[in-house]
């Protein structure tokens, strides 16, 4: 029986799928280390993908992009939508604050 996860783990998940794909073309070459290591950070956004705060303790305070490495996903905008639907998903998922609602 499949697992039902939440839209955050869901797109955490679609972004590791497609850091791979850019990993596996690299393969054997010098730039399939910097891509073991963006999918090693993707990794840790899905372990957090359903606990907002903790997510947010380990970007400090930075963007999803900044912490996967912006320099890494410019050479590889194909990734870019995923990082997009990630962020997204876990804006998505985050409780209202009642003070602002």
């Amino acid at each position: 029986m499949p697992r039902d996860r939440s839209p955050s783990s869901r797109a955490a998940g679609k972004l590791i799928s497609e850091i791979q794909k850019v990993w596996g073309e690299a393969l054997g070459t010098d730039a399939a280390e910097a891509a073991e290591e963006v999918m090693g950070r993707a990794h840790d956004l899905l372990r957090l993908a359903d606990s907002p705060q903790e997510l947010l303790q380990r970007l400090e305070g930075r963007s999803c992009m900044a912490y996967l490495g912006a320099d890494w996903l410019k050479c590889h905008a194909v990734v870019l939508p995923a990082v997009q639907a990630f962020e997204h998903a876990v804006i998505e998922s985050m409780p209202v604050n009642p003070r602002t609602s």
